[in-house]
């Protein structure tokens, strides 16, 4: 944790883990009070994955939590065993809902109380969890690729459910058809479900509250969402012509480009940018590149 303003690092925060493990997820609660990382361990088949929460103030380690293989049998396929990674925190709260296996566990990080569970079924687990911002809806995606025999060798499976968080009901599901790998893909921003179609160099985002679907900015490079999900960074370098490189600030509700960065920071940006993040109010943009972190004022390009 740095501090913005000095430029001076405050906190560390320690892996306990086995070092074999890979952080998979990464995020603060909505308050900034609480830090999340789950972490996917790979040293054996079936080795479940952490969840670790600390007190961002104090370093403190709140909680360690596991995060079981999602086992999934098919008719005809070898099993499948896929580590989750997945969790979001509970606007409101300090609740979390984080994956494990083929459920979704509602963990408080603040007390010792045995989870609330939903079962996904048997073949389903979570790839994304994200949770309307009225805490009353959990949505889960579930991206898996499928490996078939000849002559279609990989395919992609998309899944999606809709839990009521309060009442602890599946309220919909939505089984998407087979797509050949890689022609289709999906993520969840918010409410709403973001559907790629790769070979038509389209999108379109179906709002899961009133299940309706538009069509969506369709651009090629790497995507970042702000915390509200009102603006989208995207950093355009592979596969792009060299007058159009770059890091795209977008406005989601209105899908206009604000403004494109065309930083040089004196190394291939394509193989040494990490991420991208928003500050909370969405006035600064963090970007880490080739071992090093760079901060631009983008408020006069979001609020002119």
């Amino acid at each position: 944790m740095w501090d913005t303003q000095s430029l001076e690092q405050v906190r560390d925060f320690p892996n306990p883990t086995d070092q074999r493990c890979s952080i998979g997820n990464v995020a603060f609660s909505p308050d900034g009070a609480l830090l999340a990382a789950s972490y996917a361990c790979w040293a054996e088949e079936g080795q479940p994955g952490h969840l670790l929460v600390w007190d961002s103030h104090t370093g403190k380690l709140l909680s360690d939590w596991l995060q079981s293989q999602a086992s999934l049998i098919f008719q005809d396929q070898q099993p499948y065993s896929i580590p989750t990674t997945a969790f979001a925190f509970v606007p409101g709260s300090s609740l979390l809902a984080l994956g494990s296996g083929t459920t979704i566990e509602i963990r408080d990080p603040k007390n010792t109380e045995p989870p609330i569970v939903f079962s996904l079924g048997d073949n389903m687990y979570a790839t994304e969890i994200s949770i309307r911002d009225d805490g009353q809806f959990l949505y889960v995606l579930m991206e898996w690729d499928k490996l078939n025999d000849f002559p279609y060798y990989w395919a992609t499976a998309f899944r999606l459910q809709i839990w009521g968080l309060q009442t602890r009901d599946l309220r919909r599901v939505y089984d998407f058809p087979d797509s050949d790998y890689p022609k289709e893909g999906m993520e969840l921003l918010g409410p709403n479900l973001v559907h790629y179609y790769y070979p038509e160099a389209r999108a379109e985002v179906t709002d899961l509250t009133t299940d309706t679907t538009r069509d969506f900015v369709y651009r090629l490079g790497w995507k970042y969402y702000s915390p509200d999900s009102s603006y989208m960074a995207i950093a355009r370098y592979r596969r792009i012509d060299p007058a159009e490189q770059g890091i795209e600030v977008w406005r989601v509700g209105t899908w206009r480009n604000l403004y494109t960065l065309r930083p040089r920071f004196g190394t291939d940006l394509m193989v040494s940018l990490d991420s991208i993040v928003f500050s909370p109010d969405n006035r600064t943009l963090a970007i880490a590149h080739d071992n090093g972190l760079s901060l631009w004022d983008i408020a006069p390009v979001v609020s002119p």
